[in-house]
């Protein structure tokens, strides 16, 4: 009889260990509550606690938005990574019972999903298609940040060129994620990976340094980059979109510093150039073309190869009168000047099209020792008179009989519009 109590004593202790070993669980927990990551592809690692501690159960992972945030399980810990900007919930469950994590993804200062519309809290691409969802009105003047990820695609009757075949936006061959897009807009997301159309917001490049620095057509690398830009938003190719931007910010992009006028306490040039009288102090030379530099009491002087309907090779000087600048030290000049059209805003940029240069020596254009003076400060926008910024005159130019010259160049393939006014040189 001991023998047979010893047998159901065994066998009670197995039964009691094997429905201990298979124990309900009563609930899940995580570690940490809350997780922050700040760059694409950053990890973090997440263990879920399970009550009782030895229930036997699969733990199932998941996130909320796979566009924000991955997660991947095994067992009770998961690990998950950076996505796109955003809030998202990487959630675990075990049987009947949940747990949440709450993580938040700002990558480049895009906007986690609690966007004002403000430059330090910016609207994300999903806040910014919600106004156009709802009955609200579309706001002015706000900002809105997301992952440039391509635009619209060029008409396939004419490859390279402009389409301005397509009005709407209304399937995906509209458009195309890639660099190969028109430079007019830009396509942007809350994910760099981003490849439906309708996750998207479209946004309008004004001519001028905005669509200079942004556009994919002539900068392919900004693919993927984050875009932040102020504008209103509106419908645009028939889809949510932000238009008449007013400042931008991309991902790795400096903006230059704009300069200022100097102020002098001694001049000794200052023309407006605004005057026929002002106008006709200065020299206009042509080297080579027919155009010459002339008077516009609304511009100043103005120099364009343009004529006829076509671009014509030109080189022209417009030297200033004589200015004693016997014995002087530390001579500074600026003046204020403008290009266009907007099609031509960044001709001759890059070659030196438009060169200002001075003489300590002058007899004529062809004879004097010219030096050219540097840091010119051209501007980006087409017809936005600018300040040349505080520019130094070279020692090697200082005498009784000092020029200044603007020299202007234009080629039979490309021209561009010039204006000068108020050039001053003093100290």
């Amino acid at each position: 009889m001991k023998l047979k109590h010893f047998f159901l004593s065994l066998v009670a202790i197995v039964l009691l260990a094997s429905c201990e070993k298979d124990a309900a669980v009563t609930g899940i927990a995580f570690n940490k509550s809350t997780s922050t990551l700040t760059k694409v592809d950053q990890k973090d690692t997440i263990t879920a606690v399970i009550a009782p501690a030895d229930a036997n159960v699969t733990i199932i992972w998941a996130s909320s938005n796979d566009a924000i945030v991955k997660v991947e399980g095994s067992g009770k810990t998961a690990v998950i990574t950076a996505v796109g900007s955003g809030k998202a919930d990487v959630v675990a469950t075990a049987g009947a019972f949940s747990a949440k994590c709450a993580v938040t993804v700002t990558i480049g200062g895009g906007s986690t999903g609690d966007g004002a519309g403000t430059e330090a809290k910016p609207y994300s691409v999903t806040e910014a298609i919600a106004f156009f969802e709802s009955q609200a009105s579309l706001p002015n003047s706000v900002w809105v940040s997301g992952y440039i990820v391509g635009g619209v695609v060029y008409d396939p009757k004419t490859p390279g060129g402009t389409d301005y075949a397509t009005t709407a936006i209304d399937g995906p061959e509209d458009v195309v994620f890639g660099a190969n897009v028109r430079n007019t807009s830009v396509l942007v997301a809350l994910s760099k990976d981003e490849t439906d159309y309708k996750k998207c917001v479209i946004v309008n490049l004004p001519s001028g340094n905005i669509r200079n620095v942004v556009n994919l057509k002539d900068n392919a690398s900004n693919l993927k980059k984050m875009l932040t830009v102020k504008g209103n938003l509106a419908r645009y190719f028939a889809v949510p979109g932000v238009l008449d931007l007013m400042d931008f910010k991309l991902e790795g992009y400096v903006p230059p510093v704009i300069p200022t006028t100097p102020t002098y306490t001694t001049k000794f040039l200052d023309e407006t150039l605004l005057t026929q009288a002002s106008y006709d102090k200065f020299t206009a030379v042509s080297v080579d073309g027919a155009e010459l530099w002339k008077f516009d009491s609304r511009y100043g002087a103005v120099m364009s190869g343009y004529a006829n309907s076509a671009s014509h090779k030109n080189e022209d000087w417009f030297v200033s009168p004589k200015i004693d600048l016997t014995g002087q030290t530390n001579v500074k000049m600026s003046f204020d000047h403008a290009r266009g059209p907007a099609g031509s805003i960044t001709v001759g940029i890059q070659e030196g099209w438009y060169k200002v240069y001075a003489t300590a020596n002058y007899v004529d254009v062809a004879t004097s020792t010219w030096v050219e003076i540097t840091g010119v400060y051209h501007g980006t926008g087409a017809w936005g008179f600018v300040t040349s910024g505080g520019l130094t005159i070279p020692a090697s130019a200082i005498s009784a009989n000092t020029r200044i010259a603007f020299k202007y160049i234009s080629s039979d393939a490309a021209s561009a519009t010039w204006e000068v006014k108020n050039l001053v040189v003093g100290k």
